[in-house]
């Protein structure tokens, strides 16, 4: 008897870790996440565990994408394919996905139109399928996945604060890559109070229609979103994030504004790009109020042709303005109107201005200088201070330079001490 339950114990803890087969347990169809992008895709699911199928755009409106996704566990992924369409040419066509990085399975005309598919993959990464329409018209294109099989289960996720005081969900492991602050397994960033470093400023008013354009290149009325910088002091650099909803990208340009200068972050990205009169096809700009598409010098690419192809659905990260530089704003006072003003220049779609912030380096913001989240509830001095200092240490923002050096390194561990210093000092108000 005892002999018997020791073997099922091994058994159990062999299946623990083994891969998992078919669209079943934590890869069950109900765990993905199906995305038609303002088309009229669907997802068949009926042939699960065994299979699913995805059926692409057909409501006359070009270029949208219909995607399934799922964060993956590690392993070998394994599935075959079998595709078909009543179009011709490639204006409908099959990929899968790893981490929004389309792999082409077949189009229309491409004569193969089934296979198998083994592809190395990571614990954290995102996978998925996805159906192209390029004419939305004329008949959609399916492609059905079966035996799919060789993942581990997905990583745990939770809420990470990001330096910027941004927040997302991810993995760990992502988290710290990022230099974020992982708050624990399944916590939301609703909850998570991330720190916000000294010197950010938030729009706060509600949201901003941005109204369609015509045709394609018809802008159409431009509209803005405004913060008021209370604080007097010289910019020494200057960072925005945005997240503005619209069901094509490739119709809208957005630039940040203060005073005299004018920045253009995004100008309808595509356009003009091997001919193209549409754009990017892909929607939203950031994921959500939380985590935005951002905007600073330190990044490597603009989000336009030929840095980046075809879009990127709600996209995020650090991105450089589309022409001119964030140090623009150097040497201008911080106080006044900060704007971001967006049109919308081809007709059909739709968006809004949701979120908006500036994060501004320069002179202190506020009279308590170890108060860096600016908290004003006591304790206001608390240890979210120190996470948010480690956070603008990391970032190399000129707020954690507290001992005012001026040699090489700026940034080093005397700041560190300066900094504890002024937290045991105290200080009388926030």
């Amino acid at each position: 008897m005892k002999k018997t339950t020791a073997v099922a114990a091994l058994a159990g803890l062999a299946l623990c870790g083994a891969a998992h087969a078919q669209f079943s347990g934590a890869y069950a169809p109900a765990n993905w996440t199906f995305n038609v992008n303002g088309g009229s895709g669907f997802l068949d699911a009926s042939g699960a565990p065994g299979s699913v199928s995805i059926t692409g755009n057909d409501n006359d409106v070009a270029g949208l994408s219909t995607d399934f996704t799922i964060l993956a566990g590690g392993g070998t992924l394994t599935f075959d394919w079998a595709y078909s369409s009543g179009d011709s040419g490639t204006y409908d066509s099959a990929y899968y996905l790893i981490n929004g990085v389309p792999t082409l399975l077949a189009y229309n005309d491409s004569g193969i139109l089934s296979g198998t598919v083994s592809v190395p993959v990571n614990s954290g990464d995102v996978i998925g399928f996805r159906v192209l329409s390029e004419d939305g018209a004329l008949g959609p294109g399916t492609v059905t996945i079966s035996n799919f099989s060789g993942l581990g289960n997905p990583p745990p996720t939770g809420a990470c604060c990001l330096a910027d005081g941004s927040c997302i969900t991810s993995t760990t492991t992502s988290c710290a890559a990022q230099g974020g602050v992982y708050r624990g397994n399944d916590t939301q960033c609703g909850s998570a109070n991330c720190p916000q470093p000294p010197g950010q400023y938030t729009y706060t008013g509600g949201p901003v229609e941005i109204p369609d354009g015509t045709g394609t290149a018809g802008c159409g009325t431009t509209v803005f979103a405004e913060i008021t910088v209370p604080a007097s002091f010289s910019v020494t650099g200057a960072t925005a994030g945005i997240n503005i909803t619209h069901t094509y990208q490739g119709d809208l340009q957005f630039r940040l504004v203060h005073g005299a200068v004018s920045v253009p972050l995004v100008m309808r990205p595509g356009v003009g790009f091997n001919g193209s009169t549409y754009g990017f096809f892909a929607e939203n700009y950031g994921a959500s109020a939380t985590n935005l598409m951002r905007f600073t010098d330190a990044a490597t690419m603009r989000y336009q042709s030929p840095d980046v192809l075809d879009g990127i659905d709600n996209v995020t990260g650090d991105w450089r303005p589309n022409t001119g530089t964030m140090s623009q704003f150097a040497g201008a006072n911080a106080q006044g109107v900060w704007r971001l003003e967006a049109e919308d220049c081809a007709g059909g779609d739709t968006g809004t201005i949701q979120a908006f912030r500036i994060t501004l380096q320069g002179g202190s913001t506020q009279a308590c200088y170890a108060n860096c989240d600016q908290s004003t509830a006591v304790p206001f001095l608390n240890v979210l201070d120190f996470n948010c200092f480690l956070n603008a240490f990391s970032s190399g923002q000129a707020y954690a330079n507290c001992d005012n050096s001026t040699q090489a390194p700026i940034l080093n561990v005397l700041d560190f001490n300066c900094f504890l210093n002024r937290f045991s000092a105290g200080c009388s108000a926030p």
